[in-house]
């Protein structure tokens, strides 16, 4: 297997990226054991960069399958506070009507952080649409 493609160091760099290819996070986060592209996108809503975590939002989101991006369940209540965030806005756009999601949506309501719960209760409501 081949290994992953470093993210670029500049933000101009990786704007070039994700123009070209929306999926580029995929290569960048990519592990040996990865299953499918949600693994590498899940793991790419921890990057420093808001830029990179939009790209890995909306690549989620197009690929519309919650059940490959299940372990979004788990960044949604133990990522960082950004991860949280966007956890919240795929599970809002790819879990309607979901029991599990609602139920791990409605647990991060009590999340420390307003901007999460924020991001939560938008989802949740999406989400029992």
């Amino acid at each position: 297997m081949t290994t992953p493609a470093a993210r670029p160091d500049s933000v101009e760099a990786i704007r070039a990226a994700l123009t070209a290819d929306p999926f580029a996070p995929v290569e960048w986060y990519r592990e040996p054991e990865d299953r499918d592209v949600c693994e590498p996108l899940i793991r790419a809503l921890e990057d420093p960069l808001d830029l990179v975590r939009r790209a890995a939002v909306a690549a989620l989101i197009s690929r519309d399958d919650f059940y490959a991006a299940t372990p979004i369940l788990w960044v949604l209540l133990h990522g960082s506070v950004p991860a949280r965030t966007a956890a919240a806005e795929v599970l809002g756009s790819i879990a309607t009507g979901d029991a599990l999601a609602i139920q791990y949506l409605s647990k991060a309501l009590d999340d420390p952080d307003a901007g999460v719960r924020s991001a939560v209760a938008l989802s949740l409501e999406k989400v029992c649409r």
